[in-house]
């Protein structure tokens, strides 16, 4: 096994932004790698976060996906398993990890399928895949894996702009092993999607007629409760806790991206506990035209944000203050889209794996 570091180079700058009524000025800190890739990654596509220290690589040149442990800045693999399909999403569950495939670049007719295997059984060289649920459909591309609660929650398209997102779970004995699917949304364009309070949030980067601005829905059953946003929302996360439910979107989108579509991204927090949220800007980002998604972090100054954006990775501190923001990646690829995943993050600061055409860790705020 191999173990690779890395080594960060901190440029400083500041920037004023001018949001909506108010004017506030964010710290701007651009941060540049100074090492390559790490070595025998350049086909990693895509990270997943699968617990502390831990992380899944999609490698789409080996059809495999990769796990390597994290540690001080330095990645090592641990493990290896062939997959069908590009993977675009990987779940630690229990003692073991699940992984849904689907459709992507030289694959694009593959069925939709979620897949299990043991932690244990993953380090055996021979271990394969079991299948436990599968789907053909127009378009089988899946939206988001996510863990709500206890539920495993997934996201597909049905066909070319219609989506559906449910529950898996494992079904009664005598099932074979296949795993039951429980629609909870079918929605036109509802490509992305968190869970709060229970209740099932998506963002629409499209309406329900061609043209039209997409925008943010909270769903309970049949209830369904239009919250406040700009135009299309492409990334939904929810960042509250138990005494406070909180939400951060990218929204601002428009189909003439090189044009119109605005890099925003915005909180949504609850008007006096009531149902009702209120909006307010926190970025207007001119150097990406989209937010698709964000992670929670851990940093010396307390908790922070980790956005995507269509060509950058930002981190942003004391997001519930005065922000700052610091770019922490920009994108130097040209062949597949920017993906990140929170491969640590503590006290003593956070990891990021960034999947650019290959593998790179970013370390933030480390003491």
């Amino acid at each position: 096994m191999r173990v690779f570091l890395l080594k960060l180079i901190v440029v400083s700058s500041h920037k004023l932004a001018y949001l909506g009524a108010q004017l506030v000025i964010i710290a701007s800190i651009t941060a540049q790698l100074a090492s390559a890739q790490i070595a025998g990654t350049q086909g990693i596509t895509a990270v997943f976060s699968t617990g502390q220290n831990e992380l899944a690589a999609y490698d789409a040149s080996l059809k495999q996906l990769r796990f390597f442990s994290v540690l001080g800045g330095a990645a090592q693999e641990t493990s290896k398993i062939a997959v069908p399909g590009q993977v675009m999403g990987v779940l630690a569950v229990g003692d073991s990890y699940v992984i849904a495939t689907g459709m992507g670049r030289g694959d694009l007719t593959p069925p939709i399928r979620v897949h299990t295997v043991t932690k244990s059984i993953l380090k055996n060289s021979t271990a394969q895949l079991q299948l436990v649920y599968e789907r053909v459909t127009e378009r089988p591309q899946i939206t988001q894996l996510r863990q709500c609660g206890n539920s495993v929650v997934i996201g597909f398209f049905e066909s070319k702009y219609n989506t559906i997102i449910g529950d898996l779970a494992p079904s009664a004995a005598g099932a074979g092993g296949l795993w039951s699917f429980t629609q909870r949304a079918a929605l036109r364009m509802g490509d992305s999607f968190d869970c709060v309070d229970g209740k099932l949030l998506v963002g629409r980067s499209y309406g329900d007629s061609q043209g039209q601005d997409g925008d943010l829905l909270l769903i309970d059953g049949n209830t369904r409760t239009l919250l406040p946003s700009y135009r299309g929302v492409r990334g939904v996360e929810s960042i509250g806790d138990s005494r406070e439910s909180m939400l951060i979107i990218g929204d601002g989108w428009h189909p003439n991206y090189g044009e119109m579509a605005q890099g925003r991204i915005s909180l949504l927090r609850r008007i006096n506990k009531d149902s009702r949220f209120a909006l307010e800007i926190i970025d207007l980002d001119s150097k990406n035209f989209n937010f698709t998604k964000f992670r929670q972090l851990t940093l010396a100054s307390g908790k922070g944000v980790a956005a995507l954006g269509s060509s950058q990775v930002v981190v942003y501190r004391n997001i519930l203050g005065k922000p700052e923001k610091e770019v922490v990646y920009t994108q130097i690829g040209t062949t597949h889209m920017l993906d990140f995943a929170v491969a640590a993050t503590g006290p003593s600061g956070s990891i990021l794996a960034v999947a650019d055409e290959g593998l790179r860790l970013v370390v933030v705020d480390k003491t």
